[in-house]
């Protein structure tokens, strides 16, 4: 995750990430009331949206979720509930199994 009160220029960023095989990362521009999570697609990146609830879910680690609403109210209780519970999924679970392995 980067935390930003200044907009560093998008394309840089992407550059680096993608000459360092980041898959997906999150921006929380403090300043903007604004947080990004992007995801690597083809050789881009692509912004994903927040669903119905205001979550943003991960691609790439199953059960990595943010309540991006809760985020910015700054209600870190419930940014943290939130997480929490999805540890216990199926998705989750399968994922650390897959860690363990060497073969995310």
């Amino acid at each position: 995750m980067i935390c930003t009160t200044r907009s560093r220029p998008a394309d840089r960023v992407h550059a680096a990430h993608r000459r360092n095989g980041v898959q997906e990362y999150v921006v929380w521009q403090i300043e903007d009331a604004r947080v990004d999570w992007f995801v690597l697609e083809e050789g881009a990146y692509l912004s994903l949206s927040p669903d119905a609830d205001g979550r943003v879910h991960s691609r790439t680690f199953p059960g990595l979720v943010l309540d991006v609403e809760a985020l910015l109210e700054g209600d870190n209780a419930a940014v943290l509930r939130l997480v929490q519970s999805q540890v216990d999924t199926e998705a989750h679970q399968a994922f650390v199994e897959r860690l363990g392995t060497g073969n995310p």
